[in-house]
């Protein structure tokens, strides 16, 4: 649980009521005011409702394209992301500044009236917890009362004025002093709203924004050993690899199970490898390739007495995979991708079939 820093003269309580999750129906106002940091991060105190749109939409790239977050059946946040990127031609990873710089001067009808239709009611909702006169008034009134309020006093997070607003002195102090705490917060919002609507999706703290790097240095090397050693063929061609032909593959996809175990990584060749991509393998065609290869590896290594080379991989959900017969192995292994694999399809990850 965040607790927010307390600051003399600024209604605290009810800045930190604004993103209260049994009353956010959608993504809006947690990626609103997340635009708003940004802003204030690099100083900015007046600034228009298309720029923290356009920063809506850099922050919520990521998790809606690489990792196929749901947003909810009503979120339009979703939609215009995607649009986007396929009018356009975008790529899914580019890089959050780049876009940034794309969306600035983008020239598009569509996405100008898709992006009006967004702010409609979040720039004024976001700050109705500060204003206790709009308890009781109906929902059609609320807009403009709102804008009344927000200017007459500073009591607000800011002043309304057209598609502009204006952070008012005392929260810019604030917000910019404690932006680390602040998109903190701001993140964990947004990880207790995404986890109700990816509930048995992994990881969903890291699906924010762009992943780390991934490790697959000790894949690798373990991998070339046994190529140097013994026939290992590609699961997916039956192709035979050598160390220079040979790629690390994700079996379910990385950008799903956001990990680097031993028992999700196989070696491919590279163009085996680039065409499958971020895509899910036929568990009919694969997936008993696939055990019997990981068996074969996991197995030689252990009676060669090189243990140590699976240490980070030995267990799944805490079993030990040693000393295992090819049944238990066998059974350990399909009770834990078969899952995997429908959830990642259930997400939206396509399906591969060589």
């Amino acid at each position: 649980m965040y607790i927010l820093p307390k600051k003399k003269g600024l209604d605290i309580n009810n800045f930190s009521e604004i993103l209260e999750l049994k009353l956010t129906s959608s993504s809006y106002k947690i990626y609103w005011l997340y635009g708003i940091l940004e802003e204030i991060k690099m100083g900015n105190k007046n600034l228009t409702f298309k720029d923290i749109v356009d920063n809506m939409i850099c922050k919520a790239w990521y998790s809606i394209l690489e990792f196929k977050l749901s947003f909810g059946p009503q979120d339009r946040l979703g939609e215009i992301v995607k649009f986007l990127y396929k009018k356009h031609n975008l790529s899914k990873t580019i890089k959050e500044k780049e876009l940034k710089k794309i969306l600035f001067s983008l020239d598009c009808p569509e996405y100008e009236k898709m992006r009006k239709n967004l702010f409609n009611l979040v720039p004024y909702r976001l700050i109705s917890p500060f204003y206790d006169e709009l308890i009781g008034i109906k929902d059609n009134l609320k807009n403009k009362m709102i804008i009344d309020l927000s200017n007459k006093s500073d009591k607000g997070l800011y002043k309304l004025k057209g598609e502009e607003l204006e952070i008012n002195k005392a929260w810019f102090n604030y917000l910019y002093k404690h932006q680390v705490i602040i998109e903190g917060w701001i993140k964990f919002k947004l990880v207790c709203y995404l986890q109700v609507k990816n509930p048995n999706v992994p990881s969903i703290i890291f699906k924010l924004e762009a992943a780390q790097k991934r490790k697959l240095n000790k894949a690798t090397k373990f991998w070339e050993g046994l190529i140097q050693n013994y026939e290992i063929k590609d699961i997916y061609t039956g192709e035979i690899l050598t160390v220079e032909n040979m790629s690390i593959d994700h079996f379910i996809p990385w950008s799903f199970v956001l990990h680097d175990e031993l028992w999700n990584l196989i070696p491919t060749s590279k163009s085996t490898n680039s065409i499958k991509n971020n895509r899910l393998p036929n568990l009919d065609e694969h997936l008993e390739n696939l055990i019997n290869l990981l068996y074969f590896a996991f197995n030689i290594t252990i009676k060669s007495g090189e243990i140590k080379k699976l240490e980070d991989f030995l267990n799944i959900n805490g079993i030990q995979l040693i000393k295992m017969s090819k049944e238990e192995f066998k059974d350990l292994l399909e009770k834990t991708i078969n899952p995997l694999h429908q959830l990642a399809y259930n997400q939206g990850f396509s399906m591969w079939n060589y």
